[in-house]
């Protein structure tokens, strides 16, 4: 799995930093304690890591490798301007977690958990289109062509970048604590929505024009527009829910 989101937080977060400096800059004072601590427990993830390197998958490895680097920038910035700060405005801080890869232990069941319901979705999508098919498990049948909904369509990195700009528009345009959940939750939907779309219409294009389609560059490149289409709902989302804010805002005041 690859995570080339990632160079992308640190810039984000100096850029949340910098137009909220003013709020997490207002009082500085030492927190040497909890700075230490914090130190203490990246040094001690390292540590782990190095040790255990030859013994878990390259992606638990990493994962303890750049939670002890962003632990320990944490850690500095605590240390020497204290934590005031990061209570004043956690926003940048709690981004920087997005930097640190899903360790197995729960990367391997949200994949389980996105396949199962995009294979759901799938099924659904293929009986609303009339089409004739048979199902065994995560294989579909269709005329002239057999169609798996494998780990691949569970799309686990579009989930990510979907929730990453989720939480930073939430951050953005929604005020309320709750809205900003429900904005998140919903991206569990639209990633199955967006999963199952892609698998019928490819699947609907190599049965009816040219099996060639599952395997040439459409399949592999053409997720784009697909991610797109979750962008777009995610927006309409949250536009929806900006809009409730408003209404309800309103009802308040009187």
């Amino acid at each position: 799995m690859t995570y080339s989101h990632s160079p992308l937080i640190p810039v984000i977060s100096l850029f949340f930093i910098f137009i909220h400096r003013k709020k997490i800059f207002e009082k500085i004072h030492y927190s040497i304690l909890e700075g230490s601590l914090l130190l203490i427990i990246a040094l001690s993830l390292y540590v782990i890591g190095i040790s255990l390197k030859g013994s878990i998958s390259k992606n638990d490895f990493l994962t303890l490798m750049i939670a002890s680097q962003v632990l320990t920038l944490i850690s500095m910035f605590l240390i020497i301007y204290g934590h005031t700060g990061i209570l004043a405005c956690p926003f940048p801080f709690i981004l920087l977690i997005f930097m640190i890869p899903i360790p197995s232990l729960i990367l391997d069941p949200s994949i389980h958990f996105l396949k199962a319901g995009t294979t759901e979705m799938t099924a659904w999508f293929f009986a609303l289109s009339g089409v004739d098919f048979l199902r065994e498990g995560s294989y579909f049948h269709l005329p002239g062509l057999i169609v798996e909904v494998a780990d691949e369509c569970s799309g686990i990195r579009s989930s990510i970048a979907l929730l990453i700009t989720g939480f930073i528009a939430a951050h953005l345009f929604l005020p309320s604590f709750n809205k900003k959940i429900i904005l998140l939750i919903t991206i569990i939907p639209i990633t199955l929505f967006k999963n199952s779309i892609r698998v019928v219409t490819l699947a609907l294009l190599g049965s009816q024009i040219d099996k060639s389609i599952l395997s040439g560059a459409v399949h592999k490149e053409g997720g784009k527009p697909f991610f797109l289409l979750a962008m777009g709902l995610l927006f309409l989302i949250l536009w929806l829910l900006k809009s409730w804010k408003l209404t309800t805002k309103t009802k308040d005041d009187v």
